[in-house]
């Protein structure tokens, strides 16, 4: 039987490794989110991004969403890992990973987690673009 996981980490988010925290197997619906870098934001192409944060508090922050995400779901077994540093056109920058009895739990805590996420978290990025420029953005962008 899984536990929950919250983390912040540096190197790529490979899912496969934080299946031991959320499998239970008397949960029938597992939902897995990767969020990717893209090749565009808000009509401007971007060739990487780079994830900065103040990791105590985000970290912190990170803990409060998976207590208000079992507050709401408090059957539901959850992972929730966000990438710092550089990330590549591609590569996982965030991981929620959510499983439950039933389908609806698992589907409406995983919206849960990432929505909380975009409005709590204190990251900024810090886009590459293919002319040398760059730009930084929060997070709830």
């Amino acid at each position: 039987m899984g536990v929950n996981l919250v983390e912040l980490v540096h190197q790529e988010i490979n899912p496969d490794k934080y299946q031991k925290y959320y499998v239970d197997h008397s949960h029938g619906a597992v939902v897995n989110f990767l969020g990717v870098v893209r090749n565009i934001h808000e009509g401007r192409a971007v060739k990487r991004i780079f994830y900065e944060c103040y990791e105590r508090m985000t970290l912190k922050m990170m803990q409060q969403i998976e207590q208000e995400c079992l507050e709401h779901y408090p059957m539901v077994k959850m992972v929730l890992v966000h990438r710092i540093g550089m990330v590549e056109l591609g590569e996982a920058s965030v991981l929620v990973c959510t499983s439950s009895k039933h389908r609806k739990d698992s589907y409406e805590s995983s919206i849960f987690v990432m929505n909380r996420v975009k409005e709590l978290l204190p990251i900024w990025k810090k886009e590459f673009h293919p002319d040398g420029d760059t730009s930084w953005v929060g997070i709830g962008s």
